[in-house]
């Protein structure tokens, strides 16, 4: 159901303008800041003085990323975090400071607008630290498994279910004591 919700939003680098407003969908970014890539399901570029000078548009536009979603709000930070690393990508890749992005929750059909503070921002930049430093050290955290994990798009790579199968040396402790102490 995701794969379907995304394949119109993700047509690489598909462009429609309306009068001022400029859709882009599938936009590849990059942030230097946390060291990440990724592509975002839908940037709205928005002409504003204010804004950027983009020449394949010849003028100034503010992008705003929409990220699409099949379910609806989530309790955690993960739609948050992410439209959050899409914002901070576009402020490195243009040179400009952004507060505001939206969730497109298709179960409930509506946007969800965000609004992002310096302080938000730090916080993503000192967790993506982390996770370097995690990557650095060859460390891969243990999932937290749990109802999401069924609808999740990385359950092929994450491979929670793996986490309960017991480790040799576990196996080995249990074998003892099922025979006693030598």
């Amino acid at each position: 159901h995701g794969k379907l919700l995304h394949e119109r939003a993700d047509k690489y680098d598909a462009k429609e303008k309306r009068g001022d407003l400029i859709t882009v969908r599938g936009m590849s970014i990059a942030s230097h800041r946390l060291g990440m890539s990724g592509r975002c399901d839908v940037i709205e570029f928005r002409k504003d003085e204010k804004g950027a000078y983009i020449s394949q548009f010849d003028g100034r536009y503010i992008p705003y990323p929409i990220e699409y979603k099949r379910g609806r709000t989530k309790r955690d930070n993960s739609d948050r975090f992410q439209l959050l690393a899409q914002l901070i990508s576009l402020e490195d890749m243009l040179n400009i400071v952004l507060s505001e992005a939206s969730v497109f929750y298709h179960e409930v059909r509506r946007r969800t607008p965000y609004s992002f503070a310096e302080e938000d921002k730090l916080e993503l930049i000192k967790i993506a630290e982390e996770m370097h430093q995690l990557y650095e050290r060859g460390y891969t955290p243990k999932p937290k498994i749990s109802k999401k994990c069924l609808s999740c798009s990385l359950k092929n790579l994450c491979l929670p279910e793996l986490d309960n199968i017991p480790t040799a040396s576990n196996y080995i402790k249990e074998r003892i004591k099922e025979c006693g102490s030598f």
